[in-house]
């Protein structure tokens, strides 16, 4: 039987028992490290990108993995491939147009440019 690796919250050192704490290094009740305005945008994207590829949101990104990524900012795909949530299949299909949006990139914009690769690259 597999245990799950004992993960501490880095604001405050409680010990994180759900798994949405652990992928996000953070406890419930301490304040996110995130910029309200660049999460958004990452909630923007992912609605455009789920509602043009017709999948659920969370198929794209869970709530869990776009808090990570938004506190995280990457800035880059090795950056962006460190965070839990963020396999090599979606870092492929959506890695450069996350970063675009944490570049400050059009969430709707970026979203489009993904969408069309995913279409080209499908053909």
């Amino acid at each position: 039987m597999r245990t799950a690796k004992v993960s501490n919250c880095r604001v405050c050192g409680k010990v994180l028992h759900a798994a949405a704490e652990r992928k996000i290094g953070r406890c419930g009740e301490c304040p996110p490290g995130y910029d309200d305005a660049q999460f958004e945008a990452l909630r923007a994207w992912r609605l455009a990108v789920a509602t043009a590829t017709k999948v659920p949101a969370f198929v794209v990104f869970t709530d869990a993995t776009l808090v990570a990524i938004a506190e995280q900012r990457p800035t880059d795909v090795a950056g962006l491939s460190g965070i839990s949530g963020v396999g090599a299949r979606k870092l492929a299909t959506y890695g450069e147009s996350v970063l675009g949006v944490l570049a400050g990139d059009d969430p709707q914009s970026a979203a489009e440019k993904c969408c069309a690769a995913m279409k080209s690259e499908s053909k």
